[in-house]
């Protein structure tokens, strides 16, 4: 089956209170049957969708003709967000209850949709902290858009089927 690219310019997120299922059973089914009261908010920009795994290279004794390859560890990218700053204060309150100890991860999904508004692209994201979140850069003279960034850390990576 021949696909078109999908278009890059539509997508929004999806945040939701990451559940440790053996302190509160049941939380998570209500958590995803509440997920229309969750945080989605909807970015300009979006980097960071990347995996990354390591390989060892073994040279084998009185084997010249090629190089052994071996997996070693697996990590995933800061996710970076940038979007208009807005009224709400939900992602600054996030990250400042995160600074002050008041630690609460969050799994995600980043859905691209196409020009229909269907979504066409998920990747979910797990565990996700923030680690750095920055303000707009304020310039009387110019004329763009105020913008704040948000670098989420998170220990896992995923493209879902739709």
């Amino acid at each position: 089956m021949i696909s078109n690219p999908i278009p890059a310019y539509r997508f929004y997120v999806i945040l939701l209170d990451a559940v440790d299922p053996t302190k509160s059973p049941g939380t998570a089914a209500k958590q995803a049957r509440e997920a229309g009261k969750q945080v989605v908010a909807g970015f300009s920009s979006c980097t960071g969708l990347q995996i990354n795994t390591e390989i060892y290279e073994y040279k084998e004794g009185g084997l010249n003709s090629y190089v052994h390859k071996f997996v070693t560890n697996t990590s995933h990218s800061n996710i970076v967000l940038k979007r208009g700053i807005t009224f709400t204060t939900d992602l600054w309150e996030w990250h400042q209850n995160v600074a002050s100890g008041k630690i609460v991860r969050k799994n995600g999904a980043i859905i691209v949709q196409n020009d229909m508004g269907i979504p066409t692209a998920v990747w979910s994201f797990t565990n996700a902290l923030p680690l750095r979140l920055s303000g707009p850069e304020l310039d009387a003279i110019q004329s763009k858009t105020a913008l704040e960034t948000l670098e989420l850390s998170h220990e896992g990576l995923e493209r879902l089927a739709i």
